[in-house]
């Protein structure tokens, strides 16, 4: 228990050594233009309903272990008729303020092994955050107002965590353009990065901004980050719970969110590389008006580039920017290049 929570005490409390570096967050953002409209934005910013709360309930999986106050969604739905006023006043309440009380946001960190056997490392475990119902209808709500918008927000490019938009995409993609290249006689470079605890090193300044140039109302980033700010987190190891972590960063695995706000950072490293003063050529195909640059960006990312070499310094020189203040750590690159 004691290894487990420096762990991950270690991983959510951290506190970057780098110094808060406004003008290097406005070069990674610069040119990032808004994306929805003004009526999007005061759709996102109203009141909240006592439909949207229900549906927010409803959407929860009636067998989803409860948090660490053990209230399921069972318990909400039988008595819904006599908490519902106070539930939705309290909500709206947390959604005008920006806040949400901290024992609704505490979590248990529940492990779920990666590998085989016996496990002494405790990067070989992967966290699940057992989360009250209360924030998990919050969440929710934040969630599904945003989801009409995302096609908007998010380049086509992206598949992971889409809706009508399938992963597989970028593999037939990658086949494509490796059979391009070879036909057309193209130079072609494929380089693929994977994040360690990408998850974990989201760091919340960064995405604030990255929200904020995408053209979210405050009142909605406000909303998504109460879910956030001041958090706690405990270790849970066979029934045992350990002592309380104090979240820094992150995002939670198991919050309905979070795969929007880990969205949102993807989206703001692909744009950073497809800035034309990132001098990063896609692949030229035939009877397209530009070139093809596919980001994946599933914990993955798979880039199509011409120029291998001179590419890799390039991506390498961007990422050093990127990653190490905005997003946190690489397990690896691997280039190959084609044609």
């Amino acid at each position: 228990m004691e290894a487990l929570t420096t762990h991950y005490r270690g991983l959510l409390s951290y506190s970057s050594n780098i110094p808060e570096q406004p003008n290097l967050t406005q070069f990674v953002l610069e040119g990032m233009q808004q994306r929805i409209s003004e009526v999007a934005q005061v759709n996102l910013s109203r009141p909240l309903l006592e439909e949207e709360v229900s549906d927010a309930l409803a959407g929860i999986c009636r067998t989803s272990c409860p948090g660490i106050d053990g209230l399921s969604r069972d318990f909400f739905e039988f008595f819904w008729e006599v908490i519902k006023v106070d539930l939705v006043d309290g909500l709206n309440e947390a959604w005008d303020v920006g806040c949400l009380p901290e024992q609704f946001k505490e979590g248990l960190i529940f492990l779920i092994p990666k590998v085989q056997g016996l496990i002494v490392d405790a990067r070989q475990w992967r966290p699940i955050t057992l989360l009250n119902t209360i924030y998990k209808i919050f969440a929710n709500i934040v969630a599904k107002r945003v989801k009409p918008h995302l096609n908007a927000l998010i380049n086509v490019g992206q598949t992971g965590f889409m809706a009508n938009r399938c992963i597989i995409d970028n593999v037939l993609t990658f086949w494509e353009a490796i059979a391009l290249a070879k036909k057309t006689n193209q130079h072609m470079a494929c380089l693929m990065l994977d994040f360690e605890k990408a998850y974990d090193r989201v760091q919340w300044p960064f995405l604030d901004k990255v929200m904020e140039r995408l053209g979210l109302p405050s009142k909605w980033i406000s909303a998504a980050l109460a879910l956030y700010k001041g958090s706690l987190s405990r270790v849970l190891v066979l029934g045992q719970r350990g002592p309380s972590i104090p979240l820094c960063r992150s995002v939670r695995q198991g919050c309905p969110l979070a795969p929007y706000l880990y969205l949102f950072i993807s989206e703001a490293f692909s744009f950073f590389l497809n800035r034309p003063d990132a001098r990063i050529r896609g692949l030229v195909v035939p009877h397209v008006a530009r070139t093809c640059w596919t980001p994946c960006m599933q914990m993955t990312l798979c880039s199509i580039c011409k120029a291998m070499m001179l590419i890799y310094i390039r991506l390498k020189n961007g990422l050093s920017c990127f990653v190490k203040h905005q997003v946190g750590k690489l397990i690896g690159t691997k280039v190959e290049g084609f044609g």
